[in-house]
C-alpha cells in the first residue's frame, strides 16, 4: 500500500480536432492553485483569530470595565506630551519638521509599545 501518491502532471482530455473528430490530447495540469489558496486562507484566518481569547481584555476601574486600548492611548499621549516638553526645554523643536505629524505618530508608537509591554 502506498502512503503517498504522486500527482500527475498531465491528464487526457477529449477534444474535437479541426475536422470535428474527437481526439484524446494530453493537457498539463495546473496543480495546486486552489490548494495554495486554501492554505493561505487558513493561515490568514489563524493570524486574524490569534488575538481572540475567551474574555475581552478590560481593566476594572471603580466597578466599571474599560478596554485596554483606552489606557494604552492615554499613556501614549501622556508620554508624547512629556517628550514634547523635553524637546521644547532643550530648544530642539525648530529642527523637527512637520510637528503636526510627528507628535501624533510619537503618541501612536508609545501606545503600541505600552500595549506590547503590558498586555
Amino acid at each position: 500500500m502506498r502512503l503517498f501518491t504522486v500527482a500527475r502532471k498531465f491528464h487526457l482530455r477529449r477534444v474535437l480536432s479541426s475536422k470535428g473528430v474527437p481526439v484524446w490530447t494530453k493537457h498539463r495540469i495546473v496543480a495546486g492553485k486552489s490548494r495554495v489558496l486554501q492554505i493561505i486562507s487558513l493561515m490568514g484566518t489563524g493570524v486574524i483569530m490569534s488575538g481572540c481569547n475567551e474574555l475581552p481584555s478590560s481593566i476594572p476601574v471603580i466597578g466599571a470595565y474599560f478596554p485596554d486600548w483606552i489606557f494604552c492611548s492615554i499613556g501614549g499621549i501622556v508620554m508624547a506630551a512629556v517628550v514634547r516638553t523635553i524637546i521644547q526645554w532643550t530648544k530642539f523643536e525648530h529642527r523637527i519638521g512637520m510637528a503636526v505629524l510627528f507628535y501624533p505618530a510619537l503618541a501612536l508608537i508609545f501606545s503600541c509599545l505600552i500595549w506590547l509591554l503590558f498586555f
